[in-house]
């Protein structure tokens, strides 16, 4: 089988021109409003600009967010619920959240779910370096160079019930712990956020109100 590397967004729609045969994973993404955090998205401590000119996205667009602590308080997040539907066994399957960050005044993100203990993880945005992987030593923290000082971060872990809260925070600048006291000027980017059934994120696809869940693609010229 011929391995292809994806970069940028998938659509779930539409048509790719690929030379030879190719079996590309499924494409499916968990999480509404995979753009746009100022939409059924809860925020606590921080505040969302939405398509910010001070950075492009990392497909070259105007469609990035700008994230930005409050003074005072110590939890820096913006998260959803998520209700897992499939697969039939949900518990103990295997889920990876993903979000491509971008260092603003700020140089760590963490991605979560369920908050900052068993499938939380801080990753270093100028050196592309997990600094804290998960509790669960089962579920791991992966970070990948996505181009133009974004990076593409996730966790991988065993879901435990029906649903799960897909959170995204800006942490201590320490790269150690979650929480520290806002300042009201410490920034971060962020685009295109991921929910699969998967050990890993596979490409990204953009959600509008729903999920999207294509099931396995086959390609071929």
């Amino acid at each position: 089988m011929t391995r292809v590397a994806l970069s940028g967004r998938v659509a779930a729609t539409g048509r790719v021109s690929i030379s030879g045969r190719v079996a590309i994973p499924k494409v499916q993404n968990l999480v509404p409003r995979s753009e746009e955090f100022d939409n059924g998205w809860t925020q606590s401590g921080l505040s969302v600009a939405t398509n910010t000119v001070d950075t492009l996205d990392p497909i070259g667009g105007n469609t990035a967010e700008k994230i930005t602590d409050s003074s005072g308080g110590t939890i820096h997040r913006i998260y959803r619920a998520v209700t897992l539907g499939i697969p039939p066994q949900v518990v103990g399957t295997l889920l990876t959240c993903s979000i491509y960050f971008k260092q603003g005044t700020h140089r760590h993100g963490a991605v979560a779910t369920d908050g900052s203990g068993a499938s939380a993880a801080i990753f270093d945005l100028q050196t592309g370096v997990v600094t804290k992987q998960p509790a669960t030593t089962t579920n791991i923290a992966s970070i990948e160079n996505a181009g133009n000082s974004w990076w593409r971060c996730w966790v991988t872990s065993a879901a435990v019930s029906q649903s799960v809260s897909v959170e995204f925070w800006i942490p201590n600048d320490d790269g150690i712990a979650f929480t520290y006291t806002g300042t009201a000027n410490q920034t971060l980017y962020i685009w295109g956020s991921q929910l699969t059934w998967s050990n890993h994120p596979g490409p990204y696809v953009k959600t509008e109100a729903s999920a999207v869940n294509t099931g396995r693609i086959r390609w071929k010229v």
